[in-house]
């Protein structure tokens, strides 16, 4: 298409960069296509403004479809251009943007300095609608970060500034976080009912990535419940409209999903493949957040794999070059140490505290497995006078009792220690899903207690 062409999308792409609008969802590879020729036309012409326009466009596109590194060059260049034309409005979505980028990448500080920057500047200027979406944003991080009732306080001020502009896709955003903070409070029908407002006015609205977002957090409650066969319809309906608007990030969520429901209902080979796909992508796309997931999801399930049968599943084959049969079982925990060392430098190199946790279980776990108890012992009993997290306690008393409880023939002191964490895990588990009704604590409950283990809700 040559660049003086002003007649057809090109034109039409031309004329919502001007005006601020983005290109429509899903339409990503034309949308990158044009914006890049336009960028070249704007860049020959020395015309600042439309080079803003575009640099800011391919920003916003590469991040909605998870492309971050490329997203990230783009919105600082939106940025710089803005800074120098003096327009402070074009300066505010352009640090939205990267606020948006930071925070997908996990850099978690870098990205609530952006949005603080964007509500000062959006408050200046009497925008609300930049104002609703640094709120909003910035809500997005408190919940990441476990701050509930500080994520609460922005979805609702977010919330009240899209009802009175009218904006419904801001309503429904709003909507759905505060879903978000719901769940993580352990009210599911108060999430469920925040996740249908939200898919309905997205439908309302022909917002596929809205619905995508809904949708998906269905699937969440319904896994925690146990509800496998509903969390599993609604992956795959995340996982098909994430592959309809190219959108990466969405593909990787909704394969770690998937790859969740079917490690609980224990097919090993769908689990393993899912994770490695989820990890794959978001490594593609520079998300640190889910390439940590993935990582841990697979030396999860390696694991469990190696403590489940000394046999080596064909489909693994391909992961172990070089291991002979006697070999093998070895290799399967090489590789989960090999993920979940990945998944604790992921954490270093990107201020993921979070992870550390998980990766040094996974890792005590391991020597365990490997017929080092006394250093995995040794590390657990670290690791829990090291937190006063209940939910960590908690997790940290079971692996406790399991090293023990499994003995063929246990010396009394053995007996005893292994009673302790049990009767101490339970004691915390019970407290954890009083307040959260998590199927997980409900399993660990009965295994605890020595009932039959229930393997979904769905079985009721």
């Amino acid at each position: 298409m040559p660049l003086y062409r002003e007649e057809g999308p090109f034109a039409l792409l031309r004329g919502r960069m001007r005006s601020g609008e983005l290109p429509g969802v899903g339409a990503y590879d034309m949308s990158i296509e044009l914006l890049t020729e336009l960028l070249a036309w704007a860049e020959a012409r020395k015309d600042e403004t439309s080079a803003l326009q575009t640099h800011y466009g391919l920003g916003s596109i590469l991040w909605h479809r998870g492309d971050y590194v490329p997203a990230l060059t783009h919105s600082v260049e939106s940025l710089r251009v803005a800074e120098s034309l003096g327009d402070n409005s074009g300066a505010s979505r352009a640090i939205g943007s990267l606020g948006i980028v930071h925070m997908q990448q996990g850099r978690y500080a870098e990205a609530m300095a952006s949005y603080e920057r964007q509500l000062a500047m959006a408050e200046s200027l009497g925008d609300k609608s930049g104002m609703a979406r640094a709120i909003g944003n910035m809500g997005n991080i408190h919940g990441d970060q476990g701050r509930l009732a500080e994520a609460m306080e922005c979805f609702n001020r977010h919330l009240a500034l899209a009802e009175s502009l009218g904006d419904k896709s801001g309503m429904s955003i709003a909507i759905g976080n505060m879903g978000i903070v719901h769940r993580q409070q352990g009210r599911d029908a108060e999430a469920i009912e925040c996740y249908e407002r939200h898919l309905a006015i997205a439908e309302s609205l022909g917002d596929k990535s809205g619905m995508m977002r809904a949708i998906g957090n269905m699937g969440v409650v319904r896994f925690e419940q146990g509800r496998y066969a509903e969390a599993m319809k609604c992956c795959e309906r995340h996982l098909a409209i994430a592959e309809s608007l190219e959108d990466k990030s969405g593909m990787s969520r909704a394969l770690g999903n998937l790859g969740n429901v079917h490690r609980e209902l224990g097919r090993h080979e769908e689990s393993f493949t899912s994770f490695r796909s989820s990890r794959e992508i978001a490594r593609s796309i520079g998300s640190f957040v889910m390439a940590r997931n993935g990582a841990q999801n697979l030396a999860a399930i390696l694991l469990d794999l190696a403590t489940s049968s000394k046999e080596v599943p064909a489909y693994l084959a391909a992961s172990l070059p070089d291991q002979n049969a006697d070999d093998c079982h070895a290799g399967v925990l090489n590789l989960a140490r090999e993920y979940a060392e990945e998944c604790m430098a992921i954490a270093r190199q990107n201020s993921l505290p979070d992870s550390f946790f998980a990766g040094k279980l996974i890792l005590a776990r391991i020597d365990a497995a490997e017929g080092n108890a006394a250093g995995a012992t040794q590390k657990l009993e670290a690791m829990l006078a090291d937190t006063k997290d209940e939910n960590e306690r908690a997790e940290l008393h079971y692996w406790l009792w399991r090293s023990r409880a499994n003995s063929n023939s246990p010396a009394p002191s053995e007996l005893e220690f292994a009673g302790t964490h049990r009767r101490e895990a339970l004691r915390l588990y019970e407290s954890l899903y009083a307040k959260t009704p998590k199927f997980e604590f409900k399993k660990r409950i009965a295994e605890l207690k020595g009932e039959r283990i229930p393997m979904s809700a769905d079985d009721r």
